[in-house]
Order: structure tokens, then C-alpha cells, then sequence
């Protein structure tokens, strides 16, 4: 008897939106009662998190799927705590991983193989199927330019409120504050943590405009896609937080005029429908990824932690609105469709959000 033999495994960052395949070929598929069982271990704990059984085809050809197991085991809260002073947070959405596999059949079995010199990464979301699900190349260890985890091309941040975004393992980041024009400072910051990085920053100051750089090594090399930053000054502004669709975090200021109103039905809850205009395409289709397709669960927004976190949530969704003070209040989004036409060259979004019952009358 032979142990059955690994033709691929997924790539070393996945997401969970797609299948996170191994497949194997057996010798021993046609044996009477024949099954693959396969233990799903998180690196980091140590712990396994789950267990299955596969089956050959006739050819002895197993495929295993290991994406659900590893999306009920992250979340897509944002348990981090952006009142502090701090810039950086170990992100939850994302989780190291390995296999161990054994061949079963009615008579007997082969002893199990332990995977763990292959350990693999990946993130609740990520590339939709129809794309090679592998984001190492872009966004890992292995990207030759840094890429923060954003469908934005542009991002929008407001004075006296933080912003953040998503990146994954880099060890230096460089920011630049401008002001008409005219560099105010340079700011280099190290990054202890490791993989799935959760990254903040709160304009303060004069600065008009921030250039931010993700770096390995030297400063002077290896740097990320700039990211471009608009400092924009408060006006009743609502900020959003959500995931998109490569896992990452999006931040979007809603300002100057939002319709209030109060639902009734099924429970009382307020309602803001939030407007955005001068946006580019990019930031507009990065904005629908609010407008989820997922169905409210019935009772969405009735267990609250001291965090303001939802302890039920739109499925697939987790939106926030954060203040100024770095505290922040999961709300849910009523889904509406938006529309625009792509020859013009600024488009808006609307979206309507729920607050939690907390804000009850």
C-alpha cells in the first residue's frame, strides 16, 4: 500500500469567497469502504478546528475544500480598539492553517500524514470565483510592490476621525503629510505584527493630503503602491466601516445631508440614509460592496456588547460607524441599488443604514 500522493495545494494566501482546494490522487481508492479523512488545524492555537471525510472519483482523484471550515472560524468584527494611540492591530479575519490526512477503508487504514511543513494563510473574503483564488502574489509575502487590501483608488479621510485599512505582512510604513502642495512630515513606522494587519490613521493636523507606503526592509526599497489620501474637514460627517470583498477594510466619510427618518414594522429602529457625490468609479463600486445581497436575519440588531458590537449581523457583513473618539457602533445596511453611468467622470452613492434598538426611543 502507498500513501496518496498531494498534485496541489491552495496558494499560500486564499480567500474564503472561492474554494481552498488540496487535491490528491490514491491507490488504494477502490478498496471497499475507502474515505479520506482530513483534520483542518489552526498553525497559530495549535488546535484542530475541524474534521471531514472525502471521496476518489472513479479515477482516485479527492478533492478537499477546506474554505468553509476555516470562514467559521474568523470573523469579520472589528474588535480593535481605536480610541488608543495606537496605529497598528492584529486583524481577526484571517487565520494560518495546515491539514493532517489519513486513508480509511473497511479493513484497515494507512497512518496519518501530518501537512504542517506546508502551512498555508487565508482571509474571510478575497477574490470572487471566476478569478485564480491566490492573493499572495499581490497582496503576500511574495508581491514584489506592497498592496493595501482596498478597491479604492483614492481614499477619503476627515479630520478628527480615524480611518483604516488592511494590509498583510510588512514591517515598515511611511507616511506623508502634505499641505498645498508642501511636505509637512515624514513619518516611519515599524510593524512588529505579523500577516493580517489592521492599520489607523487620525489626521490632526494641517495636512491636506497623506501619501501612504507600505515597506520591507530598507526604507528606500520594496515599497507598496502609493495610496493617496484627501483630508477633508468635518461636516456632519457619518464614517463607515466595512469589509470588501478581498477581505479588507474600506472607510468612507458620508457628509453635509442625511435623510433621518424611523422604521416601524417588526421592531422601531432609526434609519439614516447617508449620500456620497464627486466620487470616481473606483470609490463608487467600492461603496456598493455596502449594498450586500445577503437578507437581514430577523432579529439583527437586539444583543449588544459593551463594545457596541452586533451580536447578529446582515449575512456575509459587518458595518460600522465610527466616531471621532475611535469608539464605533455596528449598524446594519438596508440594501438598496444604486446606479450610475460610466461615461461620466464624477458619479454619487446613497446607502440607508439601521442602528442598533440601544438607540431607541
Amino acid at each position: 500500500m502507498a500513501q496518496p500522493t498531494v498534485t496541489a495545494r491552495p496558494a499560500t494566501l486564499a480567500g474564503t469567497s472561492a474554494p481552498i482546494l488540496y487535491k490528491l490522487t490514491s491507490t488504494n481508492y477502490a478498496l471497499a469502504g475507502y474515505r479520506l479523512e482530513v483534520e483542518i488545524w489552526n498553525a497559530t492555537a495549535a488546535v484542530k478546528i475541524a474534521d471531514a471525510n472525502y471521496y476518489p472519483n472513479s479515477a482516485g482523484l479527492i478533492s478537499v475544500d477546506v474554505s468553509s471550515f476555516l470562514k467559521a472560524n474568523m470573523s469579520l468584527d472589528n474588535n480593535s480598539d481605536l480610541s488608543t494611540a495606537d496605529v497598528f492591530y492584529t486583524d481577526n479575519n484571517w487565520l494560518l492553517y495546515y491539514i493532517k490526512y489519513q486513508e480509511v477503508w473497511t479493513a484497515s487504514s494507512e497512518t496519518q500524514v501530518n501537512d504542517t511543513g506546508n502551512q498555508r494563510y487565508a482571509i474571510y473574503g478575497g477574490l470572487q470565483i471566476g478569478n485564480t483564488n491566490n492573493l499572495y502574489t499581490d497582496y503576500g509575502d511574495a508581491a514584489p510592490t506592497k498592496k493595501f487590501l482596498t478597491l479604492m483608488d483614492r481614499w477619503r479621510l476627515v479630520k478628527g476621525y480615524p480611518f483604516t485599512f488592511s494590509f498583510f505582512s510588512v514591517s515598515q510604513m511611511r507616511v506623508i503629510r502634505i499641505e498645498d502642495g508642501v511636505t509637512l512630515s515624514t513619518t516611519d513606522s515599524s510593524i512588529s505584527l505579523t500577516k493580517g494587519i489592521r492599520g489607523k490613521h487620525k489626521e490632526t493636523g494641517d495636512a491636506d493630503t497623506l501619501n501612504i507606503k507600505l515597506m520591507d526592509g530598507t526604507l528606500s526599497t520594496d515599497e507598496s503602491i502609493t495610496m493617496i489620501a484627501d483630508v477633508i474637514e468635518d461636516c456632519n460627517t457619518v464614517m463607515l466601516q466595512w469589509r470588501n470583498s478581498l477581505g479588507g477594510d474600506e472607510c468612507f466619510p458620508f457628509q453635509v445631508n442625511q435623510e433621518y427618518t424611523w422604521h416601524y414594522s417588526d421592531r422601531k429602529a432609526k434609519r439614516l440614509t447617508l449620500y456620497a457625490d464627486n466620487l470616481t468609479l473606483t470609490q463608487w463600486e467600492a461603496i456598493q460592496g455596502l449594498n450586500t445581497i445577503g437578507e437581514l436575519y430577523k432579529t439583527p440588531i437586539t444583543e449588544m456588547t459593551t463594545s457596541l458590537n452586533r451580536t447578529m449581523a446582515t449575512i456575509g457583513q459587518s458595518v460600522y460607524v465610527l466616531n471621532s473618539d475611535g469608539s464605533k457602533t455596528g449598524v446594519n445596511v438596508i440594501g438598496s441599488p444604486n446606479t450610475t453611468n460610466t461615461k461620466q467622470k464624477k458619479h454619487s452613492a446613497f446607502v440607508t443604514i439601521e442602528y442598533p434598538e440601544l438607540f431607541l426611543q
